[in-house]
């Protein structure tokens, strides 16, 4: 019991630390670059291009040389070169795929439609504690105990639910084109996709009838029996609604100011070559927009609040913690990105005076 608690808490713990290490992110200067993807990673390169451009004559590389030390000189090109470590935002489809093959795996052993033993290529304990000799991974994951109850196989049916909608987003709607992200934002991605279903069916000291075997039915009659189970699948649903039709719009808004006529793509042909391509954007519409600056974000929250709230134990309330704090820290930069762009200026403003509120980030009236 004692190891099912440590590992238990060794999962909260990692989503703690996200989300702090996100907020420090946000705080510190000069580590934005991490939390960057898209139009945000766009709009840096574009501000660290036009610098750069300022300062290209020969006279200021005179003077630059003349200041700088070689020590300094060195060091700046070191993390320049980290800062440029990126990967096509495309690659958002592997983590989806990831989330998704790991949930419905776990599923396939809690329901016994395969041997637990076939569980990331190890034994492990399914309702019940279970000793794994071998290498250290496999005796952390062996020692794990996976819990098989209806509330685990629900959490993880609605979190396959999120990831297949995503999956198919990405191919079907989403045109990422040229558009990166930082290689710390992937990594930290396929992590959060691998942890999430763990976090959802990890047994843990709060956890009741662990070793109860899920069932359509007891699926069923735990919604029956559970209206807030019942409000919380609602409430999963609706998010999930809205946020498809706001990754819609999004999508809409690069299509209605970008086109794809022929000057125009290969004017982005070649200025992709020179890492310099800019994607326009319109101003996104409809009344999620009107609420807040990023719905898409608000949603995600709301998603794995409803998590929580059905499942309800350490890993899943520190799951959300970390998804609060990340996506915060997104949206407060997605806005800065609006507010600074100034073919969005009188939009903002047209759209606070027809609201009659101030345009919030991710938080309706609130933040």
């Amino acid at each position: 019991m004692r190891r099912v608690i440590a590992v238990e808490d060794a999962v909260s713990t990692i989503w703690l630390i996200l989300g702090a290490a996100s907020l420090g992110v946000a705080v510190l200067p000069g580590l934005g670059f991490v939390s960057k993807h898209g139009k945000l990673q766009q709009h840096q390169a574009a501000g660290s291009s036009g610098t750069g451009g300022a300062t290209s004559t020969k006279t200021d590389v005179d003077q630059t040389q003349a200041s700088e030390g070689a020590a300094g000189t060195r060091t700046d090109a070191l993390w320049r070169a980290l800062t440029e470590l990126t990967v096509p935002k495309a690659w958002f489809v592997h983590m989806y795929v990831f989330g998704l093959l790991v949930g419905l795996h776990i599923i396939a052993v809690n329901t016994s439609v395969v041997p637990s033993e076939f569980l990331f290529g190890v034994g492990v304990g399914v309702g019940a504690g279970a000793g794994h000799e071998g290498g250290y991974v496999s005796s952390l994951l062996g020692s794990c105990r996976f819990r098989t109850d209806s509330t685990a196989t629900l959490c993880l049916a609605l979190l396959n639910v999120q990831c297949l909608r995503r999956l198919w987003e990405c191919y079907f709607i989403n045109d990422f084109g040229a558009s990166t992200m930082h290689v710390s934002g992937y990594l930290v991605g396929m992590l959060h996709y691998l942890l999430v279903p763990l976090s959802l069916a990890l047994e843990s000291g709060e956890s009741e009838n662990a070793s109860a075997p899920a069932s359509a039915f007891t699926v069923r009659l735990l919604l029956t029996r559970s209206p807030v189970v019942c409000a919380a699948c609602v409430g999963f649903f609706l998010a999930s609604w809205v946020q498809y039709t706001c990754h819609a719009e999004l999508a809409a808004c690069g299509k209605r100011a970008g086109g794809s006529s022929g000057t125009t793509h290969q004017n982005n042909k070649q200025t992709e070559k020179r890492g310099l391509q800019q994607k326009q954007y319109s101003f996104p519409e409809g009344w999620a927009f009107d609420l807040v600056c990023c719905p898409h974000y608000t949603a995600e929250i709301v998603l794995y609040l409803c998590l929580s709230v059905i499942d309800q134990t350490r890993p899943t309330v520190a799951l959300f913690c970390w998804v609060l704090c990340n996506l915060c820290v997104v949206a407060q930069e997605n806005m800065q990105w609006y507010r600074h762009r100034s073919e969005f200026g009188s939009a903002i403003t047209q759209r606070e005076k027809r609201t009659g509120r101030r345009w919030r980030k991710c938080i309706p009236f609130l933040w």
